[in-house]
């Protein structure tokens, strides 16, 4: 069987041997290049600045969960933005936040971690579960949660919440739809 894509899965690679992968795919020839699928996390570390000369050659797309170059809530978005740019060296804008999913899933969990302290009362592991497990409705950055988490579900997202991105010429990853 002869395969359509590579996939890079979360257990399987990191951002090293992403770029192992996506610099091999490069070199081969372009009649057997192979579409290139991955989680989120090749995105981090230097793997762009690695990369950056062997992605032209190649179809690579990643998970992402949130872009703030296309938020769904761009007025939440644009203070995060802001607030992120004024701590940061080197950020100006939306498109120079090095890990846009790792920041919106920490300020997203951060929040809501600190809604189920406040909630609970108390710093106990299992008081603060139950907390999280009966939050209510939150407006977060990523989506409005109605919850964010049940005793059954402890996965805020969903499917619906990955979309496929990737690296722009100049290494901005852009959100795919």
């Amino acid at each position: 069987m002869i395969p359509l894509m590579v996939f890079l899965a979360m257990g399987d690679c990191s951002g090293k041997e992403g770029v192992v992968v996506v610099r091999a795919m490069a070199a081969a020839p372009q009649e057997v290049r192979l579409p290139i699928v991955s989680h989120w996390g090749i995105t981090g570390g230097r793997f762009y600045k690695e990369t950056r000369e062997a992605l032209p050659l190649v179809d690579l797309r990643f998970l992402q969960t949130y872009s703030f170059i296309d938020p769904p809530f761009p007025a939440r978005a644009n203070k995060i933005v802001d607030a992120y740019c004024r701590r940061f060296p080197g950020c100006y804008s939306a498109e120079s936040i090095f890990s846009p999913v790792g920041t919106a899933h920490a300020y997203e969990l951060v929040h809501l971690l600190r809604l189920a302290l406040d909630k609970a009362g108390t710093t106990d592991r299992a008081a603060v579960r139950d907390a999280l497990e009966s939050l209510g409705p939150y407006q977060g950055l990523i989506r409005n949660y109605s919850p964010p988490f049940t005793p059954d579900r402890h996965d805020a997202l969903t499917a619906s919440d990955f979309s496929l991105a990737r690296y722009s010429t100049n290494g901005v990853i852009i959100p795919g739809h």
